[in-house]
């Protein structure tokens, strides 16, 4: 499926009717036309991101707040007595729809919502071989994340340094500049 037509596009675009429960210039939320339960929302980004990886960081977080603040109003407004935040990425996952979307399914006492997986045994040894291979992996990823960061913090510091210096530097040009005002000048 082509971007030019992938169905949440053509929605984000206003090509497409959906019933809006949200939108703003990068993200929108929308009933599904074919709901789990009354209320059942996808949010999603306008621009077109298949996976949750290519979704830069600051929109990603907008779209995890704007999970938190429309479960809120979902438990408020439809007496939702529980929230199942979904997501489904590549066809063996179900992603029906080759545009990241989260899935906001509302869950009630006399209609539960429950997501019912097909469970298997491991053995130990198994998890352990697939918790190490992650493991490895993740350290990288964690210890490239944290030298970023470090960065990020030694470029802070060594701005406000830059700053401060130069804060430093224009209160002394003053000083001295109010001290030559005053040299020759007569006091009583």
């Amino acid at each position: 499926m082509t971007i030019e037509k992938c169905i949440f596009c053509q929605i984000a675009e206003g090509k497409m009717q959906a019933i809006k429960i949200y939108e703003d210039k990068n993200i929108l939320a929308v009933l599904d036309i074919n709901p789990v339960s009354e209320g059942h929302m996808l949010i999603m980004p306008k621009a077109h991101f298949e996976i949750i990886e290519e979704i830069p960081d600051d929109l990603l977080s907008l779209l995890f707040r704007l999970v938190k603040i429309l479960s809120k109003i979902l438990r408020q407004t439809m007496k939702a007595t529980g929230i199942n935040v979904y997501a489904c990425e590549g066809k063996s996952a179900g992603q029906r729809v080759p545009h990241f979307y989260l899935n906001l399914i509302p869950s009630y006492d006399k209609e539960p919502v429950a997501v019912d997986w097909q469970r298997k045994q491991a053995s130990k040894e198994r998890l352990e071989e697939i918790g190490n291979k992650i493991m490895v992996e993740a350290k990288k990823e964690a210890s490239k994340i944290l030298s970023e960061e470090t960065e990020k913090v030694k470029a802070k510091v060594q701005q406000e340094k830059v700053i401060k210096e130069k804060t430093e530097q224009s209160k002394q040009r003053k000083e001295v500049k109010k001290i030559k005002s005053l040299i020759g000048k007569r006091f009583p």
